[in-house]
């Protein structure tokens, strides 16, 4: 007994000089640079001018057409609010609505950038529980309020201010810059398509693409006391399966037993209680390798072993909507169908399943994984092929673009710990991978899980920090100004 316990001592010492060494030897992978003085901007123009740009309805709206005039309305709002921008940037449009502005660098041997963002919001509800109307541009002390203040017109906007401020002190870049405009990104970005397509058929490759994405994420991640910049360096694949039981319908007094209803809805749970595997794997785990040496005791030494802790921290972010969806494939239940009437059986059954896929998966591996879940060939299974989109290709942490876009963020917030991830959502670069192999979704805003700021996001109450406006403008000048310095 004596040897036993003596082996297992020596074991749990053995154990422990192995957690101990890998946690002293997980460095910071944090770049090393100064904070600078922000360019000093004039801060309450722009903050007009986004209110003004609130107030303009372009709301786009899978059931409906778009007003038109609104957005013609936007584009005359750019042009007349930048006029430097106008007058020194050439423009094009497509499909009637979507733009394309071109700030022609002087070093012609330079791949060009580009920065991305959409016109259109997503349509509101319930607009007697917005503290200010949701069209109204409202402004106070510290907010500016409204559909679009943070998807996307503060992306829009900031992109115009941040070049009219260069173009009023003489800035020329060496990098030709360009600006893309979609005007349907929440329903299916044809005309981000089209300038896509423009851009391939001129042969024109971009040194780096930028459009929405993460944000600063403030008090989401445990063990983190700084705010996490999140830069988005893949985006999870799109696609929508439709479940299928037909059957013979019939007067509700006698139904069969099991149901087309009955059936489907045991497909439904079972799905639902068997997701798509979650590992620490791919960019989740770059991003947790990059966060691990930032974080405090006990979570340090998880991530630094995490040889022997991933199946608890597999666990534990699982158990949050929002690491799961970083960790996974997710599966939603969003549409169910069946009966028109409370007496009939239906004839048809239907449930449509959105999935949003890891990058390390794909949509062939959805549908592998529902046909086996399912298990039963009365469900018949169809992709919505319409609107599904694999997902992206990795962006390289390594690459010249990746150092430059975190010396950025460290530049401008120097509080920030920087990081890759996955977004999540959905996003316009769908239509530009093949144009680049450095394509970054991120929002230089900040994100407080203290005030809700996730569940504004198409959501209720959208709100924009003045102050934090103030650092998206700085933020983008600085990064025109690094792209032309590379």
């Amino acid at each position: 007994m004596k040897k036993v316990i003596s082996i297992a001592i020596i074991l749990l010492i053995f154990l422990t000089s192995i957690l101990l060494t890998n946690l002293l030897f997980f460095p910071s992978k944090q770049i090393r640079t100064e904070a600078i003085s922000p360019e000093p901007i004039s801060i309450q123009p722009a903050i007009k001018r986004l209110s003004e740009a609130i107030q303009i309805k372009t709301v786009s709206n899978q059931e409906k057409p778009i007003d038109r005039s609104e957005f013609l309305k936007f584009q005359k709002f750019l042009n007349s609010s930048y006029p430097l921008v106008s007058k020194n940037l050439s423009q094009k449009t497509f499909l009637e609505y979507s733009l394309l502005y071109e700030w022609k660098g002087t070093d012609p041997s330079l791949k060009p950038i580009l920065f991305m963002s959409h016109m259109d919001v997503v349509p509101v509800e319930n607009e007697e529980n917005w503290e200010a109307p949701p069209f109204s541009g409202s402004i106070d002390e510290n907010f500016v309020r409204g559909r679009g203040s943070l998807d996307d017109k503060s992306a829009v906007l900031a992109n115009f201010e941040s070049i009219e401020f260069l173009l009023s002190k003489g800035y020329k870049p060496k990098r030709t810059v360009y600006l893309s405009i979609g005007h349907d990104e929440e329903t299916i970005g044809r005309g981000a398509s089209a300038i896509a397509e423009y851009f391939q058929t001129q042969n024109i490759e971009f040194e780096l693409i930028q459009d929405e994405g993460m944000f600063l994420a403030d008090g989401f991640l445990p063990g983190i006391t700084k705010p996490v910049a999140i830069i988005g360096i893949a985006q999870k694949g799109y696609v929508t399966l439709e479940l299928t039981v037909t059957d013979s319908g019939g007067h509700s007094s006698s139904p069969p037993n099991p149901s087309a209803v009955g059936i489907l809805s045991r497909a439904l749970v079972s799905l639902e209680e068997n997701q798509m595997p979650g590992k620490l794997r791919g960019v989740i785990k770059m991003m947790f390798d990059t966060l691990g040496p930032e974080m405090a005791n006990p979570f340090k030494l998880l991530f630094a072993n995490q040889w022997i802790f991933s199946p608890l921290i597999e666990s534990q972010l699982s158990s949050s909507p929002g690491t799961n969806s970083n960790l996974r494939t997710t599966t939603a239940l969003t549409m169910l169908k069946g009966s028109e009437k409370e007496n009939v059986l239906p004839q048809k059954a239907q449930a449509l399943v959105n999935f949003r896929i890891n990058p390390s998966d794909s949509i062939a591996k959805v549908v592998e994984h529902v046909k086996n879940v399912v298990d039963n060939p009365r469900v018949e299974i169809r992709v919505l092929e319409e609107s599904a989109k694999e997902p992206s290709p990795i962006s390289s942490t390594e690459s010249d673009t990746y150092q430059l876009i975190s010396r950025t963020v460290r530049e401008i917030f120097p509080e920030a710990i920087v990081t890759p991830g996955i977004f999540i959502a959905s996003s316009d670069t769908f239509a530009f991978v093949k144009l680049s192999k450095n394509i970054f979704r991120f929002h230089p805003l900040y994100i407080k899980k203290s005030l809700s700021d996730e569940k504004r996001i198409h959501g209720n109450n959208e709100r924009i920090s003045i102050k934090d406006y103030e650092k998206f403008i700085q933020y983008n000048i600085r990064f025109i100004q690094n792209c032309s310095e590379k």
